[in-house]
């Protein structure tokens, strides 16, 4: 095998001897993480209800940039961190980030192409224009558009590898024009030589995980993508220049962006992810607030054009948890993944997770369409009804915090059974001359479920149970299609 690395300043995981290895006392910032970190990252894999953790060993080797913003504000681990005072907060991660070693020299300026070598090639066929490789989500590409074939995956080569330092996350997905890939890490959007391993253009937009998104705007082919919660970034994708950037949160300004955007004509539709579902761990929280939604906004210059919401805003519901908080709701069914578009009933069609807090609403674990045009829902389905969960839920309601839906309705059947991948929208081929083909939209359910809808109107065509399904398993990230043989991956 051959392996061409290309070592870029330091790469995550380097130590120097620990800082405060010759004091007397140990850090304050050791005692912090014991009290209230160590019981889930310690050894999450066997600590129940701790399995999502990261453990100790990555948060070690994680900036102290990425630790703030998970232990604040919209971070996923801000409930947990709520009662740390800033002092506090300041101890941890100054000793999780102790044994990291700063880097020499600018990371991205040593990772930049020879001068001649700098220009990309927008009138370069595209290869993988979204993360769902086209606006139909199939994740398929023919072997003509991929450049390879079945039997060369068998001979596959590691042809350099990049380091980015200090990053734990990387964008979900890589978009490709020519023989340029652009990958979203490490704060910043690289424009690769794919064959080189060495950056054309590098767009500093900030903190992000989405995958960026090829569309044609204002005339010039560009880079969409998201950083920070939720600001749209448009790239020009031939220089790296910013085009315009505009927040694509929705008025109420709650949620974020996790899986990425996508363009159609005229408009950027953005999903957006709401629901409380780590705050509910947090015995303190009135659990539950937020919930999804669709923005979409002008292509042109990033002005909101409608929004649509997958329920009202969570008030009081009456109930109160076992240590007496007050509880909120309806909250929940997020928007984990980029949308499908349906170009001819020109719909956006989104996928969403379970409620967070009561009471239930049909808009949770489930496919729903929305009209282009106005934000108006089509239609809806729903997988299964009364799936309301937080992380707070363990494996039995005796082991679950206070802030569980389980201890207010023993009915409940809530497991976190939640669409995390975006709808399919193919075309069956039918019998004789085609007759009987139909448009039907495939979605893939963390219970194991595959589900097979109408596009016109969302009924169910069949389905089938292919895994026993759970929180962390069943179908998670999505399925593939094939168009030519009608087999569906997941």
């Amino acid at each position: 095998m051959r392996l061409r690395t290309l070592a870029i300043a330091l790469a995550a995981g380097a130590a120097a001897p620990h800082a405060f290895a010759q004091e007397d006392a140990p850090h304050p910032g050791k005692a912090v993480y014991d009290a209230s970190c160590a019981s889930c990252h310690n050894d999450p894999l066997n600590t129940p209800g701790a399995e999502r953790a990261a453990p100790l060993s990555v948060l070690r080797n994680t900036s102290s940039t990425e630790l703030r913003a998970s232990l604040t504000g919209d971070g996923i681990m801000a409930p947990m961190a709520a009662a740390l005072s800033g002092e506090q907060l300041d101890q941890l991660v100054t000793w999780l980030t102790a044994e990291q070693k700063a880097a020499t020299v600018e990371w991205d300026r040593a990772l930049l192409c020879e001068a001649d070598n700098r220009t990309v090639n927008v009138s370069a066929a595209n290869g993988m224009t979204y993360f769902g490789a086209d606006l139909k989500s199939t994740r398929s590409l023919s072997a003509a558009d991929a450049g390879l074939s079945a039997s060369d995956l068998a001979n596959l080569e590691i042809d350099y590898a990049i380091g980015i330092p200090r990053a734990q996350s990387l964008g979900v997905g890589v978009a490709s024009l020519g023989d340029t890939a652009f990958v979203n890490s490490g704060g910043k959007l690289l424009a690769l030589d794919a064959d080189e391993g060495c950056a054309r253009w590098i767009y500093d937009g900030g903190g992000s995980r989405t995958t960026p998104t090829i569309a044609e705007i204002n005339g010039k082919t560009a880079i969409v993508y998201v950083t920070g919660r939720g600001d749209i970034n448009v790239v020009d994708a031939a220089t790296g220049q910013q085009i315009w950037k505009a927040t694509g949160l929705p008025e109420n300004g709650v949620g974020s962006v996790r899986g990425g955007v996508i363009v159609h004509n005229d408009k950027v539709i953005v999903p957006i992810s709401a629901s409380g579902v780590a705050s509910g761990m947090n015995p303190t929280f009135e659990c539950c607030e937020g919930h999804g939604a669709v923005v979409a906004l002008s292509a042109a210059d990033g002005s909101r054009l409608w929004e649509y919401h997958t329920m009202e805003d969570a008030e009081y519901n009456g109930l109160v948890s076992p240590t007496g908080v007050k509880q909120k709701g309806p909250s929940g069914a997020p928007i984990w993944a980029m949308p499908t578009i349906d170009e001819k009933r020109n719909a956006v069609i989104v996928t969403t997770g379970e409620n967070t807090s009561m009471p239930a609403t049909e808009t949770s674990d489930a496919v729903i369409s929305i009209d282009l045009d106005t934000g108006e829902q089509n239609w809806l389905f729903q997988a299964m009804e009364l799936d309301v969960w937080n992380m707070s839920c363990r494996s039995t309601d005796a082991d679950s915090g206070p802030n569980c839906p389980w201890q207010f309705d023993e009915a409940n059947i809530g497991r976190d059974f939640d669409f995390g991948g975006a709808a399919i929208l193919v075309r069956t081929k039918g019998g004789l001359f085609g007759i009987g083909a139909r448009d039907i939209l495939l979605a893939g359910q963390k219970s194991g479920h595959i589900w097979a809808l109408d596009a016109n109107n969302g009924e169910v065509i069949w389905s089938d149970r292919v895994g026993v399904g759970s929180p962390l398993g069943g179908n998670h990230w999505g399925i593939a299609a094939d168009p030519e043989t009608q087999i569906v991956y997941g």
